[in-house]
């Protein structure tokens, strides 16, 4: 802005303002460590909270987001655009794109958040309904409109979805429940339960897959060297792995379940799982029921 311009500003706030006296402002200003940048034309304030890129990206994430609904995404990326000036908002929106993304119906999502950190934080159970679709592409209550009574315990972000894992005290398992399928959430007044649970399945050893929660279990898998690099990706560069031959052998806590056993399938034949017995015996039953 020029100074000319940053006097009329200043005057349109009801205090009055020289041109001169405007340079001398931006001189106290840049001694007291604010970054001030003088050029031809004027002078600009060269800090800000986010660059163009950050602001770039949480667009990027928001628009990618299954949770928000269409219409909230857009609201929420206009929110992000306005941390910026006009002219770098429009350059962001020229570069942007993300291609065509499945968006939840859901647009109690905010206040099922809302409520699922306030049980959290008060250390309550909540109650609500869970939504499933069924074959005519609607969203219908699961179980005939069970209330279903859970011990929250954290949120979760996997898959560009937000998941709650919750313990459910008549199993005695901690769960997983896609937060933009839930309805009617309450907070009741009964205390939490599963802790312990929750702890166990949550160190940060143990890994879920998929949400899919399991047995915690010490997994030895064996599977050919070009598997490394997707070993580390999942696992993380601290995982354990023993080079013999042609092969690698890798020792990892995860929570068995049938999606661990796709995702090993999914390297066709390259990685398979030697013990303990029982997971071995379990995945190759699972696959031989695929083939029925």
């Amino acid at each position: 802005m020029s100074a000319t311009a940053i006097a009329k500003r200043v005057d349109d706030y009801g205090l009055h303002c020289e041109r001169k006296s405007v340079y001398a402002y931006l001189e106290s200003l840049a001694d007291f460590g604010f970054d001030i940048v003088r050029v031809k034309k004027g002078a600009y304030f060269n800090s800000r909270l986010l660059e163009k890129s950050e602001i770039k990206l949480l667009i990027d994430a928001v628009r990618s987001s299954r949770t928000i609904t269409a219409p909230k995404t857009q609201k929420l990326v206009d929110k992000i655009l306005a941390l910026t000036n006009n002219y770098e908002a429009k350059e962001i929106k020229a570069s942007n794109y993300v291609g065509n993304q499945s968006k939840t119906p859901n647009e109690n999502i905010y206040i099922n958040i809302n409520g699922i950190q306030e049980a959290i934080i008060n250390n309550r159970k909540i109650s609500f309904t869970y939504m499933v679709w069924d074959a005519g592409k609607q969203l219908v209550p699961k179980a005939d409109g069970k209330q279903y009574v859970i011990s929250p315990w954290c949120l979760i972000w996997e898959n560009e979805r937000y998941y709650m894992a919750g313990y459910d005290e008549n199993v005695d398992l901690i769960k997983h429940y896609r937060v933009d399928k839930m309805n009617n959430v309450k907070i009741e007044k009964s205390n939490r339960a599963g802790a312990d649970k929750y702890n166990i399945i949550y160190d940060a050893n143990h890994k879920n897959f998929g949400m899919f929660g399991g047995k915690p279990e010490i997994v030895t898998l064996v599977a050919d060297k070009d598997c490394a690099g997707a070993l580390i990706d999942h696992f993380g560069e601290d995982v354990w792995l023993h080079t013999c031959d042609d092969k690698i052998s890798c020792v990892v806590d995860v929570c068995v379940s049938t999606r661990f056993f796709a995702w090993v399938a999914s390297f066709g034949g390259r990685m398979t799982i030697t013990s303990p017995s029982y997971v071995h015996d379990d995945y190759k039953r699972m696959l031989m029921d695929c083939l029925e």
